[in-house]
């Protein structure tokens, strides 16, 4: 398949191959959570998508957010809202199938997600306001700017080494 075919030859299914196979090679690859993600979604797995959210969750326990500046329009919902959104929506379809013991399980599973999110902004709270400024910082190597996270006390580190 490599160079061989021209992508729009390719299906459904060798995308789902190539995500997989790159998972395995790249296993914090966010970009692959997002595919896995997106394929259980068109797939309608929504338990196979929350599997996904909460591997997420696991590897990246402080995603709460991601902005794409300055392009809004790419922003994404984080690992835990998806996480939550899945887990009512599964709820909620086992309340419809009248199946009360898989609605406790994934509201009750929701709750304890829910806590947990709101155990990490209290944390947030108690961090020096130096560590939760956002500055708008220019990269000398190709001009962009774009807003990070202070990592030290009255600078912004660019991801370069240069602070």
């Amino acid at each position: 398949m490599d160079g061989e075919f021209p992508l729009y030859f390719w299906s459904f299914n060798d995308s789902f191959y190539i995500v997989e196979k790159v998972a395995k090679k790249e296993p914090y690859n966010r970009g692959v959570f997002e595919e896995r993600y997106s394929h259980a979604m068109v797939l309608q797995q929504p338990a196979q998508a929350l599997d996904v959210m909460l591997d997420g969750i696991r590897l990246f326990p402080w995603d709460t957010q991601v902005v794409d500046a300055p392009n809004p329009a790419n922003n994404r919902s984080s690992f835990y809202e998806r996480a939550l959104d899945l887990m009512g929506q599964l709820g909620v379809a086992a309340a419809n199938n009248n199946d009360a013991a898989t609605k406790k399980k994934y509201f009750d599973q929701a709750q304890a997600l829910f806590a947990t999110v709101a155990e990490k902004q209290q944390f947030l709270t108690t961090l020096p306001k130096s560590q939760l400024d956002i500055d708008t910082v220019v990269d000398g190597t190709d001009g962009i700017c774009r807003q990070e996270l202070c990592r030290h006390s009255g600078s912004a580190e660019t991801g370069d080494g240069r602070g």
